[in-house]
């Protein structure tokens, strides 16, 4: 086996410098100097934007507002349903999963559907089940296996909900 010699870089890189900074640092032989003819630099840049295949430009997404409006849906199809003074609390699981669903579904209403015929059918049937009173907490949990379960095509929101 033959063995190579160690080399060591005689640049230096300094990350907190911009690139054209480091290009001018003093090499070994203690010269300073940017010859743009032997930087290849541009010529990779040219070649890798040439192999894109489209830009894409992203657009700010408020999630607190969506959040909000969500929370506002929910507790009014809550209160509709139950008019009681009873609580709904809602864990953060649960509003991960109603944002994501809003946010990677092509349908402004989708989560508004949701709530309307799936949630809404479950604060039915909590009335049903139980008697609350002013004093009751109503808790709404997410339940990983049922998410994967059963779902509507593009809809990534559980078709139905367990009562407890």
């Amino acid at each position: 086996m033959v063995k190579r010699a160690h080399k060591t870089s005689a640049r230096n890189l300094d990350l907190n410098l911009p690139a054209i900074e480091n290009d001018l640092l003093d090499t070994d032989d203690g010269n300073s100097y940017y010859d743009p003819a032997s930087d290849n630099s541009k010529a990779w840049l040219h070649d890798f934007l040439e192999q894109l295949d489209a830009r894409v430009f992203f657009k700010p997404f408020d999630f607190d507002a969506l959040a909000e409006r969500i929370l506002n849906e929910v507790n009014g199809c809550f209160h509709k349903i139950a008019r009681r003074e009873c609580l709904l609390d809602i864990d953060p699981k649960v509003m991960e999963q109603l944002l994501a669903a809003f946010y990677l579904s092509d349908q402004d209403n989708v989560v508004q559907d949701w709530v309307e015929q799936v949630l809404g059918w479950g604060f039915v049937e909590v009335l049903r089940r139980y008697s609350l009173s002013a004093n009751s907490i109503v808790k709404l949990v997410a339940c990983k296996g049922l998410f994967l379960e059963g779902r509507m095509p593009g809809v990534y929101l559980p078709t139905k909900i367990i009562i407890n």
